[in-house]
Order: C-alpha cells, then sequence, then structure tokens
C-alpha cells in the first residue's frame, strides 16, 4: 500500500538539513539537563530585566533632577535678591521684638516668689 503511494520506506528519508537540526533540537529538550540550562537562563533573564529596570529608574531620576535644576536656575537667580531682601526684612523685625521681648520680666509685676 505505501509503495502504491509513491514513497519506498526502504530508501533513506529525505529532509531538508533545517528539519535535521529542529528534530535534533527537539530531542535536546527532551533531556533532563537541557531542560535544568534552559529553567536557569529564563531565571537569570527575569533576574537580570529586572536589576535593568531599577537601573533604569535611577538613571531617569537622576536626569529629572538635572533637568529640574536647569529649570529652576533663572528662575532662582531672579528671585535671590527679593528672597534676601525680604529676610534681611524679616531678621530685623524679629531682632526688635527679641529686644522688646527681653525688656519685658518674666513675670507679674506685683507677684512674690513661691516658697
Amino acid at each position: 500500500m505505501i509503495r502504491r503511494m509513491g514513497w519506498d520506506v526502504s530508501h533513506k528519508i529525505h529532509l531538508p538539513k533545517w528539519a535535521w537540526y529542529g528534530l535534533g533540537a527537539l530531542v535536546a529538550v527532551q533531556l533532563y539537563f537541557v531542560r535544568e540550562l534552559l529553567a536557569a537562563l529564563v531565571l537569570f533573564t527575569i533576574g537580570f530585566a529586572v536589576l535593568g529596570v531599577i537601573a533604569l529608574g535611577f538613571y531617569l531620576v537622576e536626569k529629572a533632577g538635572e533637568w529640574g535644576f536647569e529649570w529652576a536656575e533663572p528662575r532662582a537667580r531672579i528671585l535671590a535678591p527679593i528672597v534676601r531682601e525680604q529676610g534681611a526684612r524679616v531678621i530685623e523685625k524679629s531682632a526688635k521684638l527679641v529686644e522688646e521681648l527681653s525688656k519685658k520680666p518674666f513675670h507679674r509685676p506685683h507677684s512674690e516668689t513661691a516658697r
């Protein structure tokens, strides 16, 4: 019956070279050692991907900080004299307040000390 379909089993099977490689890979994957190596490869790939994502996060945070400083520097140069002037006024006012408080007694004028 097989001979009638035009295929003789007694002859060598002719497959392309890539098919033999695929068949060899399929047999190799069925071996326990190869399966262990593939599992380790997958685990290490996942681990390195996680570390890469963490490193990328650190890099992006650092870049965002640089961009923030570049954005804020010109604005800070404009605001710095204004803040210095206001700070000087606040210091003068607080110095006057401290001086005024230091002149006042800490007890009532007609109170006696406790015995």
